[in-house]
């Protein structure tokens, strides 16, 4: 089995005065520091939120295989059927 070494580093801010936000990120600390990390953080927040609205509104949770082509294909068939009422009713 080939291996390879992977570098991470945690940064850590405060949100509020009694509690803090913990990143685990690759990204060079010299192009991202944590001010920038945070920014970052915050600016995709929203994004994240709403596929995550929308994994578990059409059910992506979980796959039923392992196999990337019928994972492909499992997320396609998912999409559609969620997006295919509204598509017909147009």
């Amino acid at each position: 089995m080939d291996t390879y070494e992977l570098s991470f580093r945690i940064v850590r801010f405060p949100i509020s005065a009694s509690s803090y936000e913990c990143i685990v990120t690759n990204l060079p600390a010299d192009e991202f520091p944590a001010e920038r990390i945070k920014k970052v953080y915050n600016a995709r927040w929203g994004i994240e939120s709403s596929f995550r609205k929308l994994k578990y509104s059409i059910g992506l949770s979980n796959f039923h295989t392992y196999k990337p082509e019928y994972i492909k294909q499992e997320i396609w068939a998912k999409l559609i059927a969620y997006k295919l009422p509204n598509f017909l009713s147009t």
